[in-house]
């Protein structure tokens, strides 16, 4: 028997879309993941799965740019009507599936722009989104024996299934993906009374006058799930209510479309390379990659330098300005040279520095962050810093696979585990990164000495130690390009033994886990 599951997100890196469509409707990890999820459950023979995903009308990078999926996408396989407060919403599906693993895209009038700003207008994005996955459901005539709602964007989807005697009695899974405000969707002040939802579930979604889709998402679901083991401790200690209810599954990330093409020549998607084959990639890869910064940035950097890159959606909890901003200069100065920063004198470690990132429109900090990095990319640093305000996945392609050394420097507790590592360990690329989320349950500290170790936390966790961190790198690279020494070859050779763990089919095949419990339990107590 397979098990039938129908996993709903508010976003995906959909990598059979043209490449402008992709970009538009995934912006962060979550998007990432999803993809990821989405990939590997065609490998899954346990589960016979649909994933369904919203399309925007509007490109989140500049809302001028306005897709119309006919003319993208062709005719669309169907199309459902939904109603909100009176006003009919239709909504149109276009099958997007890819290999063996069915998929739908929806586009309606009320999916504007990816996590639209104004709260009236996603309330009812949300809403529309949770009346349409079920009829699509039963147009296709499928019947899940799992709902696998992915953050509380997509609560709206269980009532609306739960009343329809087509669906019967399912088990949900709820994962929740970040312990942040954004994830954790709340709006006040709307007329819940005009939610229209199926009759007895208001109360559900209201409490205390605020309508709450996380702890309605949590009500609603058998297990719910955390991403990382801290993530599952933060998660119990802000929902105590519901501790029993959660567990955790570590993320992973798809190897196959994460590792660069070089490597996987070698090392197909396994673990096993020699050095020379390791390196001669990384280099080929490496090479690709600079140049993909001299075409986007008119920056030509110097191949003899170890490179480090960020490639970030920017929220203030990553702390990317604050921490790199006061040792740029220091990181990116020669060799051999003193620099004053607030730290006192810094010794210039011969580095360069790649970035990108992009900011909500709404959030002013780090709007200032992307304007700051790029006038020091322009004046300051140039020459030694590149910078791009953009997250696209030609950058972050760029990034996991052609970079010295990955950069991740989210305050602790507030990750709730984060892919780029994995996806830059898919590549043997060393991350240097905060002790919290997923990293700290796969990476361990390098010891020149000894070789054991594959990374470097920022622990105790200020500017200052990531500054001793990339020192301690850039001292590995230099003593190995000038001198042959093997310590930084040994390091990319651990990171590279540790990826097959990192891949997204181990942590499908925890999931897969999960869903059978929950349909035990539910027979257990018919």
């Amino acid at each position: 028997m397979r098990l039938k599951v129908v996993s709903i997100a508010p976003e995906m890196l959909k990598s059979n879309l043209p490449r402008h469509l992709c970009d538009a409707n995934y912006k962060g990890g979550l998007g990432k993941l999803e993809g990821c999820f989405e990939r590997g459950l065609g490998d899954m023979a346990g589960i016979e799965s649909i994933c369904f995903m919203p399309l925007y009308k509007e490109d989140w990078h500049n809302r001028d740019i306005v897709f119309d999926y006919r003319k993208e996408l062709g005719e669309p396989w169907r199309t459902v009507s939904t109603y909100v407060d009176g006003t009919e919403y239709p909504v149109s599906a276009w099958d997007l599936s890819q290999n063996s693993q069915k998929s739908f895209g929806i586009a309606s009038p009320a999916f504007e722009v990816l996590y639209v700003s104004d709260r009236k207008r996603r309330l009812i994005m949300e809403l529309v989104y949770g009346q349409a996955v079920p009829k699509f459901l039963k147009e296709i005539g499928f019947r899940p024996d799992v709902f696998w709602p992915n953050e509380s964007h997509t609560a709206f989807t269980l009532p609306y299934a739960r009343q329809d005697p087509f669906f019967g009695d399912f088990a949900t899974l709820f994962t929740i993906h970040t312990p942040e405000e954004a994830g954790l969707e709340k709006f006040y002040g709307e007329r819940y009374e005009s939610l229209d939802l199926p009759k007895g579930y208001l109360d559900t979604f209201v409490h205390n006058g605020v309508i709450d889709l996380a702890r309605a998402a949590m009500i609603f679901s058998d297990t719910v799930n955390a991403v990382s083991r801290e993530h599952g401790d933060v998660t119990r200690r802000m929902f105590p209510e519901y501790a029993e209810k959660i567990t955790h599954v570590t993320n992973g990330t798809d190897i196959r479309f994460w590792r660069n093409p070089h490597l996987a020549h070698h090392a197909g998607y396994g673990s096993s390379v020699s050095d020379d084959a390791l390196m001669h990639a990384h280099t080929l890869m490496r090479e690709q990659s600079l140049r993909f910064v001299e075409d986007r940035t008119g920056a030509k950097l110097d191949p003899a330098k170890p490179v480090a890159w960020f490639v970030r959606r920017f929220a203030q909890y990553k702390n990317l300005h604050p921490f790199l901003s006061p040792i740029l200069s220091a990181v990116c100065a020669d060799r051999g040279t003193r620099i004053a920063t607030e730290f006192g004198e810094l010794a210039g470690l011969g580095m360069q520095v790649v970035g990108a990132g992009r900011a909500p429109e709404t959030d002013r900090e780090c709007m200032w962050w992307m304007q700051d990095f790029g006038r020091v990319a322009s004046n300051g640093l140039r020459g030694s810093f590149a910078f791009m305000p953009d997250y696209r996945l030609d950058i972050l392609l760029a990034g996991v696979q052609g970079a010295d050394l990955w950069i991740v420097t989210p305050e602790p507790g507030r990750e709730a585990c984060g892919t780029s590592d994995r996806d830059a360990a898919h590549n043997g690329i060393p991350s240097v990164a905060s002790c919290t989320g997923g990293m700290k349950e796969w990476m361990t500290e390098f010891n020149a000495n000894s070789y054991e170790g594959n990374g470097f936390f920022i622990n105790p966790y200020n500017p200052r130690t990531l500054y001793e961190k990339m020192r301690t790198f850039s001292d590995l690279w230099y003593a190995w390009r000038e001198h042959g020494d093997q310590a930084y070859v040994r390091l990319k050779q651990n990171v590279l033994q540790a990826s097959p763990a990192l891949d997204i089919r181990p942590a499908l095949a925890e999931y897969e886990k999960l869903f059978w419990n929950m349909i035990a339990k539910k027979h257990e107590r018919r």
